[in-house]
């Protein structure tokens, strides 16, 4: 079989499948979402308790948003000076890790570079050949970002998988470093 059939069954197939599994989450009660999201969040303080010292990172629950838990990761970057990963459960039952890079004791952020367009282009071409998907949040500063979904429960090896994948941010931030 082509590559594109093959591509377009599969298509087809993750189209059919999605409308069921919106309805089911779009049935649930604020209060059902609640207790899921808590449930997460607490699951994830675990994963993180256990599996952060394999990236040399220590997790906080933030206080603002106790589904949120942050850590910064020096170790082992040649040019970032730090990076910032943030993991948060979603009432939607996601984990969303953002992974804003400090470079030159700032973060990169699109409003303060020379050149924001082709800043963005850069993202975006990253976005397209990355594991993580790069994008800016409402004040401008730049962040790598990867949701991962709760619906089979929580996938600890994958979530291993995302751990490993904080450091290599550290190139592409200095790639979009020259922009600013």
């Amino acid at each position: 079989m082509k590559p594109a059939i093959i591509a377009a069954v599969f298509a087809m197939a993750l189209a059919m499948t999605a409308p069921n599994v919106c309805a089911a989450e779009q049935n649930q009660t604020p209060a059902q979402k609640a207790a899921l999201q808590k449930a997460n969040a607490e699951r994830l303080s675990q994963f993180l308790a256990a599996n952060g010292s394999i990236v040399h990172m220590t997790f906080k629950q933030n206080e603002k948003v106790p589904t949120n838990f942050s850590g910064v990761m020096k170790d082992g970057l040649k040019y970032c000076d730090a990076l910032e990963v943030v993991f948060g459960a979603s009432p939607d039952n996601t984990i969303t890790v953002l992974v804003y890079p400090h470079v030159d004791g700032h973060y990169l952020n699109i409003e303060k570079a020379r050149d924001s367009i082709d800043m963005l282009k850069q993202m975006a071409h990253f976005t397209g050949d990355n594991f993580m998907s790069w994008g800016a949040d409402k004040d401008g500063d730049v962040f790598a970002r990867y949701v991962i979904t709760l619906e089979s429960g929580f996938p600890d090896e994958a979530m291993k998988v995302v751990l490993y994948s904080i450091a290599p941010n550290d190139l592409f931030a200095q790639q979009l470093n020259y922009f600013m």
